[in-house]
Parts: structure tokens; C-alpha cells; sequence
């Protein structure tokens, strides 16, 4: 990938450009102007101006919730501490950015990620992890990983071998790392691959070869105009060591001369100063973010607290209310069942009282239904008497007028004696015997 330094201008030109309107009219793309207009500053190598451009980034992205954009932006900036040498901030955010990525089931450029994080760990001397997330990064791609991903893994399984010391095997993936970004044209790759390249080669006393590829690497910064300072820096460094050893002076002093030249202008006390105030405001910004929303949760507490609270006294009112009321109940329901066997005992006492009247009323009636059959019994036994007298006197009178009347007597005498015969029957079928 050829970063032309024209173009960079031009993009970083249009982009703050366009910055103000955007910032006015707060459209969703700020966020992504800003990450632009840091990313040409990174290229430029003013780490500084980068760092304060991804961080508004971030802190847009991170307000809107796109957690797919909080990780690029989280990814550049570990990028960037990476170019700083600050590994330790570097892996922090690689991580925070791998985190949300799983999150939100992210697999855009997961691998070179994983890559970054693999070869930050390696500057750490983490050998064990660098290899883990190397090969989780083929892992996410395979079998059909791109070549920028074999790229940048075979470089990163390099450095592995040269931090481990197999400078046999750092070189072969160095070889293949370069050569691959040879085929991309991908000059900063080349240079990277050649500043490990040339360690080895120096360390094996093979300082000519080492010479050869930096003088390479020399050259593409001078045919195509890109913005790979670290990676230059690293270049005159090794110049002007190999011709040390080499004891070439004048070449060493020339490389020395351009090497403080450009570190000066790039690694200075200002930027220092600057990168340390961008990340205390930062900071600063966070944590006032953090004290307001610690402030809203506090406040909102308090009003669960409160809302608990009067709901805890009102359900502990509705408790009491509820055992007086059952108290009540029950109170009342006691009160109820005794009424009630004070009343089944009256009842059952009127019961027995109304049954012995009863009995002794049926008694009276009985004793006077006999006493009325008795009493019926002898007057008819009395009538059939006089009904007799009366036949007996019919046969011995003579006189018309006497037996007329005889006869009227005996007539009434037979028919109060039907009248009582039914009576009598009756009587003696209502009353029980004996």
C-alpha cells in the first residue's frame, strides 16, 4: 500500500475542509471525517494532532452505540501508541477493541487485529500469547486468507522467532513477509521486513548483505514520496551503524546526521508535551463523563431508594391493615361459634321443653278422647237401655198416645245411638290400647 504524499495533503486538505460545516450541522459522518483526518496525521507521523482527532472519534462513536465503529476507532488508536512504542497502552486498546468485536458479532479485519495484538504482545516479550493471536488470526480466514494477512503474519511469527532468537527461522518469515510486500508494493512492509532483516544480518557479521537490503529500502523512499517515518528512522539507524562496523565514517556520520535529523523532528519534546495533554484532557473528559453518570445513578438510586421505601410502607400498612382485618375475622368468627353452640344449646333446651309439652299435651288429649269413649260408651249402653225399656213398654201398652210417644222415644233412642256408634269408633281407633 503506497502512501503518496500528495494525496495525503489532498485528504487531509478536503477533510478539514469539510470539518467545520460537518462540527455545525452535526451530521452522522463526523465521526468518520475525524478518523480520516487522523489517520493522514498517523501517515505524517504527528502523532500528536492523530491522537486528539481518533480520540473525538471515539468519543462520538462511543455516544451513538455503533460498537463495530467504537472498535476501529479503539483499533487505530492501539495502532498508534504501537508506532509510539507505548506497547502496554497499545494492547489495552487492541483489546477493548477485540472485546467489542465479539460483542457485536464483528468480523471485519478481525484478523489483522488479532495480528496486532499478537505482535504487540511480542514487543512485550509475550511469546506464548504473540503466537495465539497469530494463529487465531489465520484461523479467522483459512483457507483463503488474503495476501495482507499472510503478509503481516509471516512478519509477525518473524519477530517471534528474532525476540526468541531463531534468527534462522525469523529470517525465512521475514524473506517471506518481504517478498510478499514486494508483490503488493507495499513499501513500509518492505522496510519493516528489512529493519529485522539487517539485525540478523548484522548480528551474523553479514554486515555487506545488510548494507544491500538497506540501501533497498533507502531507495523506496526516495522514488516514491510516502510518509513511513518510524520506518526511515529504523533505516538510518542501521545505515549508520552498519558503516560503523564497517568502518565507513563518512557514510555513518551522513546517516547519523539524517537519523537525529529526522528523529528530532518527529520524536521531539513538544510532542511529548502535546500527546500528554490530548490524553490528561481525554482523561480528564472521561472522567468528568463517568462523575455525571456516576451522579445520574446516584440521583436514580435515591429515587429507588425513596420509591422502596414508600412502597415498603405501604405494603408493611397493607400487612397490619391485613392482620387487624384477619384478627377481626377471626375474633369475629369465634364470637360467631359461640353464639352458635349458645344457641344450639337453647334450641336443643326449647326443643325439649316443647317435646315434653308435647307429650304431655297428647297424654291429656288421650286421657280425654277415653274419658269422652268411656262417657259415649255408657250413654249409648244407656240409650240401647231405654231402647229396650221403650220395646218392652210398646209391648204392654195400649193406649195410642203412650205409644205414640214410646214409639218417638225409641225412635230418637235408636238414632242418637247410630249418631254415637261412629263416634265410639272412631274414639276407640284414635286411642291406643291399654
Amino acid at each position: 500500500m503506497i502512501f503518496y504524499q500528495g494525496l495525503i495533503d489532498s485528504c487531509l486538505s478536503l477533510g478539514k475542509t469539510i470539518l467545520p460545516t460537518i462540527r455545525k450541522y452535526q451530521q452522522p459522518d463526523l465521526s468518520r471525517v475525524l478518523n480520516l483526518i487522523a489517520l493522514c496525521h498517523s501517515f505524517r507521523a504527528e502523532y500528536d494532532k492523530a491522537l486528539q482527532f481518533h480520540l473525538e472519534s471515539l468519543t462520538l462513536r462511543r455516544q451513538a452505540g455503533d460498537l463495530g465503529q467504537v472498535a476501529i476507532s479503539l483499533n487505530n488508536i492501539g495502532l498508534l501508541f504501537y508506532k509510539l512504542k507505548n506497547y502496554h497502552k497499545a494492547v489495552r486498546y487492541f483489546r477493548e477493541s477485540l472485546k467489542l468485536k465479539n460483542q457485536a458479532n464483528d468480523t471485519w479485519d478481525m484478523e489483522f487485529l488479532k495480528i496486532n495484538i499478537g505482535l504487540t504482545h511480542a514487543n512485550l516479550g509475550n511469546l506464548d500469547s504473540a503466537q495465539y493471536f497469530t494463529t487465531a488470526a489465520l484461523e479467522v480466514c483459512e483457507p483463503d486468507c488474503s495476501t495482507p494477512v499472510k503478509m503481516h503474519s509471516e512478519f509477525s511469527r518473524g519477530l517471534i522467532a528474532f525476540i526468541a532468537k531463531n534468527n534462522k527461522q525469523a529470517e525465512k518469515h521475514f524473506l517471506n513477509s518481504y517478498d510478499l510486500a514486494g508483490a503488493l508494493q507495499d513499501e513500509r512492509m518492505q522496510m519493516a521486513n528489512i529493519d529485522y532483516l539487517s539485525d540478523i544480518y548484522t548480528g551474523e557479521k553479514m554486515t555487506r548483505t545488510a548494507i544491500e537490503f538497506l540501501c533497498r529500502a533507502e531507495n523506496l523512499t526516495r522514488n516514491i514520496e510516502i510518509h513511513c517515518t518510524p520506518e526511515i528512522l529504523k533505516i538510518y539507524k542501521h545505515l549508520y551503524q552498519a558503516f560503523s562496523k564497517e568502518q565507513d565514517f563518512t557514510n555513518m556520520a551522513r546517516y547519523q546526521a539524517k537519523y537525529i535529523a529526522l528523529k528530532d523532528s518527529v520524536y521531539n519534546e513538544e510532542l511529548t508535551i502535546n500527546l500528554m495533554k490530548i490524553q490528561s484532557n481525554y482523561l480528564e473528559r472521561e472522567n468528568e463523563a463517568r462523575l455525571a453518570s456516576n451522579a445520574r445513578v446516584l440521583s436514580l438510586n435515591g429515587k429507588i431508594i425513596r420509591y422502596q421505601r414508600t412502597l415498603a410502607i405501604c405494603v408493611i400498612g397493607f400487612a397490619i391493615l391485613l392482620i387487624v382485618v384477619t384478627a377481626v375475622l377471626i375474633r369475629t368468627n369465634r364470637r360467631e361459634k359461640t353464639l352458635n353452640r349458645t344457641l344450639d344449646k337453647k334450641i336443643l333446651e326449647r326443643t325439649r321443653i316443647l317435646e315434653e309439652r308435647g307429650g304431655m299435651a297428647r297424654k291429656l288429649v288421650i286421657e280425654r278422647r277415653l274419658a269422652v269413649t268411656r262417657s259415649m260408651r255408657r250413654i249409648k249402653a244407656l240409650l240401647a237401655t231405654i231402647e229396650g225399656l221403650c220395646r218392652v213398654a210398646l209391648s204392654d201398652v195400649i193406649s195410642n198416645d203412650h205409644r205414640d210417644r214410646l214409639t218417638k222415644i225409641k225412635s230418637t233412642t235408636i238414632m242418637l245411638s247410630s249418631t254415637l256408634t261412629p263416634v265410639v269408633h272412631d274414639e276407640s281407633v284414635d286411642t291406643p290400647s291399654g
